[in-house]
């Protein structure tokens, strides 16, 4: 929290200064971090601009329901604060349809939000080459499987129900081999759980130029996610996984959003699951044509629902017409 009101006060003078020197038609923030966005709206106002609020994930929903505060007057006073926040703004946006409807749970106007995605540049990431340089920078062959995990080491991720997953396979399909990519405060831990098991690779996050490559170097990609934060956010990562034309494996249950945009582009299991991730990887592995089928959908998906080009188009048409309420 700290950390969250620091920033909102660093920032709050530049706001502040640009607002009033540039007197824009429409003022975007996004969020996290929340408090920072509290003084968006109403510097609106002041200077006739629209407003609008993007919402990346709900972090005061996370942070209770995850169990990283449980304080139960604290969650009701910053859920009253949220709310306010909310409704304050003249547009806000989410990235996915139950994010949505968990806005308008939060008593925000039906008429007041947008669906706004985190789009991806399907021309940069392609279906490629899966000899990529990672293989030989691991000393892995055409003939391993890979499983790839890319993105932030956290808590929140369930990261060690990969590592776990891993070891139960270790031994029965020599053939497959984890990559874990990124960086974060759970590295190290994962690091330990994983010490002299040969199948699990560590991998420092990758610049742009390399990202795609590291994508297409999956047979498999995986997003565990615990059963705590279903809804909370769609990751990102997903429009990137899909556009390299390889299927998925995450952990969600069936009801939720991240379960239905892997319908059909890969396979789902139940959060927390650890045999059941070790069934979809061991199913994957051994059937190619499957791979590839799942792969196709998942490209195509990529191109329907996260592609740059559309997503551009239909954020300039919504910010012409909020910035036009004023």
């Amino acid at each position: 929290m700290l950390h969250h009101a620091s920033f909102a006060l660093t920032s709050a003078p530049a706001a502040i200064a640009n607002a009033y020197r540039w007197r824009p038609n429409l003022i975007f923030t996004v969020a996290p971090s929340l408090m920072s966005s509290a003084l968006i709206a109403p510097l609106a106002r002041r200077v006739r601009a629209s407003s609008w609020l993007h919402i990346q994930d709900f972090e005061v929903d996370a942070a209770f329901d995850l169990g990283l505060l449980r304080n139960k007057y604290l969650r009701e006073m910053m859920l009253a604060a949220e709310r306010r926040i909310l409704r304050s703004f003249d547009a806000v946006s989410t990235i996915s349809p139950q994010m949505l409807q968990r806005l308008k749970n939060k008593g925000v106007n039906n008429s007041r939000l947008f669906e706004l995605r985190n789009w991806i540049d399907t021309s940069k990431i392609t279906p490629g080459n899966r000899r990529a340089r990672f293989r030989d920078e691991l000393k892995l062959t055409d003939s391993n499987i890979v499983v790839l995990y890319a993105g932030t080491m956290s808590n929140k991720q369930g990261l060690d129900l990969i590592i776990e997953a891993a070891k139960a396979i270790d031994g029965e399909h020599a053939t497959i081999q984890f990559i874990l990519c990124g960086d974060g405060p759970h590295k190290s831990a994962l690091q330990e759980l994983a010490a002299g098991m040969t199948n699990v690779h560590f991998l420092a996050l990758q610049s742009d130029d390399r990202f795609a490559q590291l994508l297409n170097t999956a047979d498999i990609h995986v997003i565990p996610q615990r059963a705590e934060a279903a809804d909370l956010v769609l990751p990102s990562k997903l429009g990137g996984i899909f556009a390299s034309g390889r299927p998925v494996i995450t952990m969600a249950a069936a009801d939720t959003g991240l379960a239905e945009e892997v319908e059909g582009a890969g396979f789902v299991v139940p959060p927390g699951d650890v045999r059941a991730l070790v069934t979809a990887v061991q199913a994957l592995a051994e059937q190619a044509e499957l791979r590839h089928r799942l792969g196709e959908n998942a490209r195509r998906r990529a191109m329907d629902r996260w592609d740059k080009t559309k997503m551009l188009k239909s954020l300039e048409h919504d910010l012409k017409a909020v910035a036009g309420q004023k």
